[in-house]
């Protein structure tokens, strides 16, 4: 019988031996996972193993060829590696990779950013990992994204996360006036708080109705948070037609800035900048101003 050899690297140390097998044979259903392994048709350094065997960093797996049929390892299709070179790359690390999400592309599901990312960087040499993004961003919401090269990138980014110590900051387009700042407080349908703070930065007349360009600091990160306080105060974002803007989309929304704690992985910077997308920076231009358009290429945050 015919087998094929892995090497495990960094992110598989100290994993179990069924679950680096379930990450890289993810079509299997765990049964047959153990299977292979009561069969011996997984080896661990050329001898039989047990399910529970915790893996280092160096080892060999040989697994038999026939079941490498379910791996991750298969061609991400033409259509979607054809698009790669579009993707804007910010940062880079070896743990963090930082893009600027284009409007029209989801974060997930066929054709998504994920698939991307994954046909570009590929899974590296670990079994067990493979890049992927580390929070969400709204189909149309372009700006700052994070994805995770590495175990140890994706746990610290994920934890930063938990205990709320990244800044992220957009710039919104509201359908309404926004007169000024204000913390906006409201409950999630799971009981949970969402909260952010929003400021304004310009107003005009856009469509006949007041339009407010706002600057929007997270205080918790949930689903569509930003679409839904605004919505629940009368002032959807401009061309949000799902949440109830009465003018063609698609809306504006750009996750312009995200700031970064101290203790963050090496080669991470301090801070990671979206540059506004063309259609943003129009209808900027157009409806606040050059003068408005310059404070934010300055990278001011707040202006009287």
């Amino acid at each position: 019988m015919e087998f094929q050899g892995f090497r495990a690297e960094r992110d598989d140390d100290g994993r179990r031996l069924d679950r680096v097998l379930r990450r890289f044979l993810p079509n299997l259903p765990l049964s047959a996972v153990y299977r292979l392994i009561r069969r011996g048709l997984v080896r661990v350094n050329e001898k039989r193993a047990l399910p529970e065997a915790r893996i280092k960093e160096g080892d060999l797996l040989s697994i038999a060829s026939g079941a490498l049929d379910g791996s991750p390892l298969a061609e991400i299709p033409p259509k979607i590696a054809s698009s790669i070179p579009s993707l804007i790359e910010l940062a880079r690390s070896d743990d963090l990779l930082f893009l600027s999400k284009p409007a029209g592309v989801p974060t997930h599901g066929p054709g998504s950013l994920a698939d991307l990312v994954l046909a570009r960087e590929g899974s590296g040499h670990s079994l067990s990992f493979a890049p992927g993004p580390l929070h969400r961003l709204d189909r149309d919401t372009t700006g700052v994204i994070a994805f995770s090269l590495s175990l140890q990138g994706a746990q610290w980014f994920t934890q930063a996360i938990r205990e709320r110590r990244l800044d992220k900051r957009y710039l919104a387009v509201l359908g309404g006036s926004l007169e000024t700042g204000a913390v906006w407080r409201d409950p999630c349908d799971d009981g949970k708080d969402m909260a952010c703070e929003a400021r304004p930065l310009a107003r005009s007349r856009v469509y006949g109705i007041d339009a407010t360009l706002a600057l929007v600091r997270l205080i918790t990160g949930r689903k569509r948070q930003i679409r839904l306080q605004a919505a629940s105060r009368g002032m959807p974002l401009l061309g949000d037609v799902k949440h109830g803007s009465r003018f063609p989309g698609p809306y504006l929304l750009h996750a312009w800035r995200l700031s970064l704690p101290d203790d963050r992985p090496a080669g991470v910077p301090a801070e990671v900048v979206a540059p506004l997308p063309d259609r943003m920076r129009e209808f900027i231009r157009e409806n606040y101003g050059v003068d408005t358009l310059a404070h934010l290429d300055r990278g001011d945050l707040y202006w009287a």
